[in-house]
């Protein structure tokens, strides 16, 4: 009965330890995971920057299961699912073709839940668009979004991006 005991007091033991250092482990892998959300945040950022034509790249930092949902400043900028996202890209690829963007991000804060996968964000943009004739200054902008991780990659299920009221009204 004693060595009975001992056995479990000792598997008790390593059991308790094991959670102790994975727990330890957590916050570690939580500040790892905190760096490559906001590169992949980045990257995107980048894309609009230097490739806002190129809706693949773009549509590549989403989800496809399950399908991303993406919000922007006014009622008919909603979109459920990548297709949908395709196609207003597409409409507003001519309009970009003469454009090249800066977005400066600003007060990013990055939480992540306590199961690793699912992180969310916000942050304040500032972006600038240079046109051939004109170059217009946004301030104020604002991201939120949540990110799951899925096949060791951070992608975007769900974006908000919005401007500053006066923005809106122009």
């Amino acid at each position: 009965m004693k060595t009975f005991n001992l056995l479990v007091s000792g598997g008790l033991i390593l059991i308790v330890s094991a959670l102790l250092m994975t727990s330890c482990q957590r916050e570690v892998d939580i500040e790892s995971a905190k760096k490559e959300i906001a590169e992949t945040l980045d990257k995107y950022n980048s894309v609009f920057e230097h490739s806002p034509r190129d809706i693949e790249a773009l549509l590549q930092f989403l989800t496809d299961d399950p399908q991303p949902v993406i919000i922007g400043s006014t009622e008919a900028e909603r979109f459920i699912g990548k297709a949908p996202l395709r196609e207003a890209f597409e409409k507003a690829k001519d309009e970009a073709k003469e454009m090249s963007f800066k977005i400066i991000s600003k007060d990013r804060i990055i939480n992540i839940a306590e199961t690793g996968n699912v992180a969310w964000y916000s942050e304040m943009q500032d972006i600038v668009i240079y046109m051939p004739h004109d170059t217009l200054n946004i301030q104020g902008g604002r991201a939120t979004g949540v990110l799951v991780k899925q096949d060791g990659k951070w992608l975007i299920v769900q974006g908000h991006y919005s401007f500053p009221e006066k923005m809106e009204q122009l």
